[in-house]
């Protein structure tokens, strides 16, 4: 190149001219006010965009922590013998396997009847639970109108009786409530511990609906499944992923459906920019004028409005993100939002940040922030310092 810049500039030409031109830009308000909403267009998406995903991400990983906190990793339905149960603890993964029973019935109080499952186990829900006590949902007791100390009645199915047989019923007492956060298990379900489930139900002798496994890694069931199916192949099997999984994907779905359309925000403020930057190479058509008679090259030109355009994509992502994780940390510190658990499954509203979330944010904003000043800074490079000082 033939021109020169001082020499106590260590930054490469493009972007030194690039920072003088967003200066030039600052003395005039009509310039800055145009550059702060194009700049303020890209953080809002991007905060938008962050905040978003991370409710997305904390509804997964709160639904799941609900799921896999009230119901078994993996549950074998078959065989539930002794010796099977043996067999499966030998397997590489899992960590305890107890026998449960869940089944539908009617639970009657003084002041309403309701259907529930009924969840019979012994472990540290119903530890303190005594022969004919039961633990009703927080929500389901509400439903019920019982407080501890009542009684309810539970109908289930008659002892072998056919059709027009009137159900088995069970005076249980009411010694606790369990709460897990999730209002599908606790205004549908009742805990008690395996006897008092099996004589509720009408479940004679050891009978089990199945065995409950807790494994050492929620998140890699089907290793442990696939264990037991190599031990015990005719094992029925299902963990908790296969239970629910049409919830799990409907919300990735979902997740993958927002990062689209909040990506729409981005776009519209990349336009802004764009405008903003057509606007400004007319502006300064004599400045590049004299950079081209000086030997600046075409490329080197486009260069200069194409940092320009990154910088600014750079400051609105930059200042998006800042604005985006601050509204996600005092969301998870304040209970700010809260809304029906009934209709949401929770009842708090909650927020995860995951990195990869703020990293592919950041990153697909600058990309189209970048993508967007592509052509006014070719249409600045392409200009003729001839016909610039021909034409004015």
């Amino acid at each position: 190149m033939k021109y020169n810049l001082p020499s106590e500039i260590h930054l490469a030409p493009e972007i030194y001219l690039a920072l003088k031109f967003i200066g030039v830009r600052k003395k005039s308000f009509f310039g800055a006010l145009t550059l702060a909403i194009a700049v303020g267009g890209v953080a809002l998406g991007v905060a938008s965009l962050i905040i978003t995903l991370a409710v997305m991400s904390g509804f997964q990983t709160e639904i799941r922590s609900k799921i896999i906190g009230f119901n078994p990793h993996v549950i074998v339905f078959s065989p539930t013998t002794p010796s099977a149960s043996e067999k499966i603890l030998s397997v590489k993964g899992v960590v305890s396997a107890r026998p449960f029973v869940w089944s539908q019935a009617v639970i009657q109080s003084k002041a309403a009847t309701y259907g529930a499952a009924i969840k019979g186990i012994d472990d540290e829900t119903t530890s303190e639970l005594k022969e004919g006590e039961v633990k009703p949902g927080r929500e389901l007791a509400r439903s019920i109108g019982v407080s501890v100390g009542d009684d309810i009645a539970v109908f289930s199915g008659a002892d072998g009786g056919g059709f027009g047989a009137m159900p088995r019923i069970t005076k249980l007492k009411v010694a606790g409530f369990f709460e897990t956060g999730m209002h599908e298990y606790d205004a549908n379900v009742a805990v008690a511990s395996l006897s008092t489930a099996r004589r509720a139900l009408g479940l004679k002798g050891d009978d089990v609906t199945g065995l409950g496994l807790t494994v050492a890694d929620p998140d890699a069931p089907t290793l442990v499944a696939r264990g037991i199916i190599s031990r015990i192949p005719t094992a029925q099997i299902r963990t908790w992923q296969q239970m629910n999984r049409n919830l799990f994907e409907a919300l990735k779905l979902e997740k993958i459906m927002m990062f689209i359309i909040l990506t729409l925000i981005i776009i519209v403020a990349a336009f802004n920019i764009v405008s903003n930057l057509t606007l400004f190479v007319s502006q300064k058509s004599r400045d590049i004028g004299v950079l081209k008679s000086l030997g600046m090259s075409p490329s080197s030109v486009s260069g200069v409005f194409l940092c320009l355009g990154a910088l600014l994509g750079a400051v609105g992502t930059f200042a998006g993100s800042v604005v985006g994780l601050a509204i996600c940390a005092a969301l998870k510190k304040y209970d700010i939002i809260r809304f029906p658990a009934d209709v949401y499954f929770i009842s708090r509203l909650p927020v995860r940040v995951v990195a990869s979330d703020v990293l592919w944010t950041v990153c697909v904003s600058l990309l189209i922030t970048i993508l967007a000043t592509l052509l006014p800074a070719r249409k600045a490079g392409a200009m003729s310092a001839a016909d610039i000082f021909r034409y004015g």
